[in-house]
């Protein structure tokens, strides 16, 4: 994993992706940082109640670029799984990255994993 440290966040954007845990099926924020032109980072995760991530509006907007995760991030809140999925049915959901095949909490989708992630949906991080 690459180090990123010294990111400065008063100069990057920061934004907020909604995701849902594999195992216990609620909901938690990723924290991602743009740290260069189209590169963003997930360093942080915390738990959040779907009420909450309603009304802060966290997945309107739509980026694209590599998504790329932060030695310092400590994964899921709930089960610690350390990696992500962004299904096909447009949601984010935590994954143990020794699992080959990958089961949607979202949809209930089910197969193996195969590309990068290129895009997704964020909200602001005030």
């Amino acid at each position: 994993m690459r180090d990123f440290k010294n990111i400065n966040s008063k100069r990057n954007k920061v934004g907020i992706i909604i995701a849902k845990c594999s195992n216990v099926k609620e909901l938690f924020g990723i924290r991602i940082e743009n740290f260069e032109k189209d590169n963003w980072i997930c360093n942080w995760a915390f738990k959040i109640k779907e009420d909450v991530a309603k009304r802060e509006g966290y997945d309107k907007t739509k980026v694209s670029g590599s998504f790329l995760i932060s030695s310092e991030y400590p994964g899921c809140p709930y089960c610690g799984n350390n990696n992500y999925v962004y299904c096909c049915c447009g949601k984010v959901s935590c994954h143990n990255s020794n699992d080959e095949i990958f089961t949607c909490p979202w949809c209930g989708s089910s197969g193996p994993l195969s590309g990068p992630v290129t895009e997704m949906y964020i909200g602001n991080d005030r």
